[in-house]
């Protein structure tokens, strides 16, 4: 793609090369972008003082919780609702 030659033009398969480049590189930024503010979020809701959880919308199942979500789930566990505990099944933390 460089050019020894002062006043050499650019081809067609170059500029093709450098739009292909240049796609990458937006797309990279684009996902770095997204990446930060989703870590962004999940820093913010971790210190809500709201209780937050995040389900599956599929499943129903819950695949994340805030430490206030935590704290209330582990008060319930230690009062028994119907002779049940409940719990966050397969839930992790932040």
């Amino acid at each position: 793609m460089g050019h020894d030659e002062p006043g050499r033009a650019f081809t067609r398969e170059d500029e093709e090369t450098l739009v292909l480049f240049a796609s990458q590189a937006a797309q990279v930024l684009a996902n770095a972008r997204a990446h930060r503010e989703a870590r962004r979020a999940r820093a913010d809701l971790e210190i809500s003082p709201v209780g937050v959880a995040v389900f599956d919308m599929q499943t129903g199942v819950p695949v994340s919780f805030n430490r206030d979500t935590r704290r209330i789930v582990d008060g319930l566990r230690v009062s028994t609702i119907g002779g049940r505990r409940p719990s966050l099944p397969g839930a992790g933390g932040w």
